[in-house]
């Protein structure tokens, strides 16, 4: 036969292993008998047969004749390795590096054998950083066929946490409303490291109070806050400044403000509140004074400081003069019945100037506005006068004016004008018809024979023990012609000196007449009479003069009302006129 070959390139399979057959070989052989067999000397390969390997061709033909060629066989693999990875890993760092990572290498299978497996990447058992890694494995056989696989190491980061310091406390800079703190929080917790900021930055100024401060720790896996208080406290007590004052009463009074005294004082934080004490002065007070000046800052810290205030002004002295009625006989007291029967009080007054008066009475009655003022009272009465100058200070003094009932007034309440007098006598001869008495005795005298009683005998105006009156007798004056004084001009007690049985022949019906007030006291409604009828009129007085009403009527007997309402307390005086005599009382008017 005649052989004709070509050469063949085979690919083992996935086992590694080849199978060829002569056809693959043969070319065209023929022979002249017509049919042929093929045959080869090597039809199975492998891995070890990779590359070319020859083989022979053997050809037969019926006549079993054969002949043979060679032919190259050529043995490729192409299969590439098979290599699986492992899952992707995820771990959290252990530090700032990130963390060691342990796993399983991907091993390499192939139908030949792997010659080398590679990696791309960290071996198992590195530290792997923050993050992803991407991790590489290549298989490589003999025939230069490689396979790779990858996989993800990913090092996860640690969400910070912050410590925040204390809370903190200071006192104020000096000089300041504030205070410079520092500060710093600390991360406890955090991979990658945190930054930490601050919503106010370590060493700011901190105003006096509380201030919440936040800190905050920032890193790529997130972010921790915590907050803290910084307090401030205002230590620093206000600085006071004072200066002297000079002040004058007026009107009594003299006050000072805490401006007046205060001469700059400050504070660090601010003042709330300027107190003097004391800030009033009285008359009495004039000189120097020592006040006390408080101020108080905005935080509650209070200082003070003195200072000396001058008070200026004057106290006025007031003193009343004794004054004398009438000669030899006893000094502030006047006699009813007999001399003045009113007074001018006289005063003297030293301290100050533009002295006013006021002038009140024990009976609770204004008196007078001036500084001597002329009194008529009826019965003994304290007059008190205050002065004031023109500072508005005051002082005061009294005058007791004793009022002696002199007159003689028979027990049907008439009198006639015959005046009391306490008789001296003495065992001697004198020129009346009284040498055959001792001691003394009261009298009754004509008002004409008053002033010889007093200057010969050292008598003395009123009954005998004759007190202070401390009220008013009301009398019936009747005018008419008859002459009831005396009896002599020398000595005008011989008369009424013998009738101390009680007998007076001039006594008539009309001595029992007399003014009527009902009621009496009175505080508004009253009616003002006489005991009998007839006809006449009503007059009423105050106690200085002044006539406050007046009117006439036809009845007396019944007489005519009269409202004190409104009036002032005190006595006054009702004056009935009928058929030309005249009758008084005294009305005494209540609150």
């Amino acid at each position: 036969p005649t052989v004709i070959t070509q050469d063949i390139t085979v690919y083992l399979d996935a086992s590694g292993n080849a199978i060829i057959t002569p056809q693959q070989i043969d070319n065209g052989s023929s022979d002249l008998s017509g049919s042929v067999a093929l045959s080869l000397d090597k039809s199975n390969f492998s891995c070890a047969e990779i590359g070319p390997n020859s083989v022979l061709l053997t050809v037969s033909d019926s006549s079993n004749n054969s002949a043979s060629a060679p032919a190259i066989v050529t043995v490729v693999d192409n299969i590439a390795p098979v290599i699986i990875a492992p899952a992707n890993i995820s771990v959290f760092a252990t530090s700032a590096l990130g963390a060691v990572v342990n796993y399983t290498a991907p091993v390499g299978t192939d139908n030949c054998l792997v010659t080398t497996v590679m990696t791309a990447g960290l071996a198992d058992g590195s530290t792997f950083p923050l993050g992803v890694t991407v991790v590489t494995y290549t298989a490589t056989d003999a025939s230069g066929n490689a396979s790779s696989v990858s996989f993800n190491v990913e090092v996860v980061g640690i969400a910070p946490e912050i410590a925040c310091p204390a809370n903190i406390t200071v006192s104020n800079d000096l000089g300041q409303c504030a205070a410079l703190v520092n500060y710093a929080a600390t991360e406890t917790v955090g991979i990658p490291a945190s930054v930490i900021t601050y919503d106010i930055a370590p060493g700011s100024s901190f105003a006096v109070g509380t201030t919440t401060v936040t800190a905050t720790a920032t890193n790529a896996v997130g972010t921790s806050s915590c907050t803290f208080t910084v307090t401030v406290n205002d230590t620093e007590l206000p600085k006071v400044i004072t200066r002297a004052v000079t002040t004058t009463i007026t009107n009594g009074v003299a006050t000072i403000t805490a401006d007046q005294v205060n001469n700059g004082s400050t504070d660090n934080c601010g003042i709330a509140s300027v107190e003097v004490s004391p800030s009033t002065f009285v008359c009495g007070d004039q000189g120097n004074h020592t006040v006390t000046l408080t101020v108080t800052d905005i935080h509650g810290n209070s200082a003070t400081q003195t200072a000396v205030v001058t008070v200026l002004g004057e106290v006025p002295t007031i003193s009343v003069n004794t004054f004398t009625a009438v000669p030899t006989q006893a000094s502030n007291t006047i006699f009813l019945g007999y001399g003045p029967q009113s007074m001018t009080l006289t005063t003297q007054t030293t301290g100050g100037s533009g002295f006013t008066y006021n002038w009140t009475s024990s009976t609770g009655e204004m008196v007078a506005s001036v500084a001597n003022p002329t009194v008529s009272p009826k019965f003994s009465t304290t007059y008190t006068v205050t002065v004031t100058n023109a500072n508005g200070c005051q002082t005061t003094s009294s005058i007791a004016v004793c009022v002696i009932d002199a007159r003689a007034i028979d027990n049907k309440g008439k009198y006639e004008g015959k005046v009391l007098v306490c008789h001296q006598e003495s065992s001697g001869n004198d020129d009346d018809d009284h040498s055959s008495r001792n001691g003394s005795h009261t009298i009754e005298i004509s008002v004409n024979a008053v002033e010889k009683h007093l200057k010969n005998h050292g008598d003395t105006l009123g009954a005998c023990g004759a007190t202070c009156t401390t009220s008013y007798v009301n009398v019936i004056v009747e005018n008419d012609d008859d002459d009831h004084n005396d009896h002599s001009d020398n000595d005008d007690d011989k008369g009424k000196d013998d009738n101390k049985n009680g007998k007076d022949d001039h006594k008539s019906k009309e001595s029992e007449i007399k003014a009527v007030i009902y009621p009496n006291p009175v505080v508004d409604e009253m009616a003002v009479g006489l005991s009998e009828k007839g006809e006449g009129s009503i007059e009423i007085y105050d106690n200085k003069g002044n006539r406050i009403f007046k009117k006439d009527t036809k009845d007396l007997k019944e007489g005519i009302k009269f409202s004190m309402k409104g009036k002032k307390t005190g006595t006054y005086y009702a004056k009935v006129t009928c058929k030309g005599k005249v009758y008084t009382a005294t009305i005494f008017k209540e609150r």
